[in-house]
């Protein structure tokens, strides 16, 4: 990504995450793509309950306003405001508590090598997960050595 995305991403963040956050929301990311004649703008949220399309709809015409009045981005834009998805990696601790009793692919730093698991999410604390593989194994994750986490759909 370029430093001028980096800066926009920079400047919406600021704009976007009280208001978020004004909804018992929280950001997990903005990607921006696109340029001057024409971009588009992701911003990614979460909540602990789960987002509905109408928060992201409301979420959107706040951000955007919150746009505008600032000037934040030069030229046409396309603003999209929805949640995360299974796709895209959780970020947050919080954000695993939802998760629990679904499958995760986890990829994270054991000792000196890598290693990805894919397990039954069983429990957490406030630093480390607790997955249960397949062959009913218990391993638990430091929350600080995970480099990667994705809902799985199958496990």
């Amino acid at each position: 990504m370029n430093r001028f995305h980096e800066s926009i991403q920079k400047r919406i963040a600021e704009i976007a995450a009280p208001i978020i956050g004004s909804h018992n929301a929280f950001l997990i990311d903005i990607a921006v793509r696109g340029s001057q004649h024409g971009r588009t703008i992701e911003i990614f949220i979460d909540n602990d309950a789960g987002i509905t399309t109408e928060l992201c709809a409301l979420m959107s015409r706040e951000v955007g306003k919150g746009l505008e009045v600032e000037r934040t981005i030069q030229g046409r834009y396309y603003l999209v405001v929805s949640s995360p998805g299974t796709d895209r990696p959780l970020v947050f601790l919080r954000q695993y508590k939802k998760h629990i009793g679904r499958c995760l692919s986890v990829k994270f730093q054991s000792g000196e090598s890598p290693r990805t698991i894919e397990g039954t999410l069983k429990d957490l604390t406030d630093d480390s997960i607790a997955l249960e593989e397949e062959n009913g194994a218990r391993c638990v994750i430091p929350f600080n050595s995970i480099a990667e986490a994705k809902v799985h759909t199958v496990l």
